[in-house]
C-alpha cells in the first residue's frame, strides 16, 4: 500500500506579543519589549512598534500552508497578515515533530482607542484560531481601576470627621 504523502500538520502552541524580534550572530533570538500583561499607553491615538513571535509545531510529512494575523477588536481592523508553508520529508528514523518559529513585524500601527490586539493563526484549511489577546488600555483608564472606591457612606464618614 502507497504511503500518504500529505499527512503534514502544522499548530501553533505560543504567541508572544512584543517590540522588536532581533537575531545574534550567533543565532539566538532577543525578543526586545515584551508585553507582559495589557498594553498601557499615555494617550489615544498612539503608534506602536508591534511585532509577533510565533512558536509552531509540524507533525508528518508532505506539504501544509498556514497563515497567521493579527486584528485590532472591536473594530476589526487587521494589524498584519502573513501566509507561508513547510515542506518536509520525514525519513525513517526521523523527528515525528519538528519545532519552528518566525516573527511577523507589524511595523508600526496606530491604535486610536481602547481595545484588544487579537493573533490568530490556521493551518490549511481550517478555521482561524485565537492564540493570544492583549488588551490595550490607557494609563489614566488603569489608575482609574486601581483607585479604591468609596461608598457614600464611607465619603460621609470622612466628610464628618473632618468637621
Amino acid at each position: 500500500m502507497p504511503k500518504n504523502k500529505n499527512t503534514l500538520t502544522i499548530t501553533c502552541s505560543n504567541v508572544v506579543i512584543c517590540d522588536d524580534v532581533r537575531r545574534e550572530d550567533n543565532g539566538k533570538v532577543i525578543l526586545i519589549g515584551v508585553y507582559t500583561g495589557e498594553i498601557v499607553v499615555t494617550e489615544f491615538p498612539h503608534a506602536m512598534d508591534l511585532t509577533c513571535w510565533f512558536e509552531i509545531a509540524s507533525r508528518g510529512d508532505g506539504k501544509a500552508p498556514f497563515s497567521a494575523r493579527a486584528l485590532f477588536e472591536p473594530d476589526g481592523i487587521e494589524l498584519f497578515s502573513v501566509s507561508a508553508g513547510i515542506e518536509r520529508e520525514r525519513g525513517p528514523l526521523g523527528e515525528e515533530v519538528t519545532e519552528d518559529y518566525f516573527a511577523a513585524p507589524c511595523g508600526q500601527v496606530q491604535i486610536e482607542r481602547p481595545g484588544t490586539i487579537v493573533v490568530q493563526f490556521k493551518s490549511g484549511e481550517s478555521d482561524w484560531q485565537t492564540v493570544r489577546s492583549k488588551n490595550v488600555a490607557s494609563a489614566a483608564a488603569i489608575m482609574e481601576r486601581a483607585a479604591p472606591k468609596q461608598t457614600n457612606a464611607t465619603a460621609n464618614a470622612a466628610r464628618k470627621k473632618k468637621n
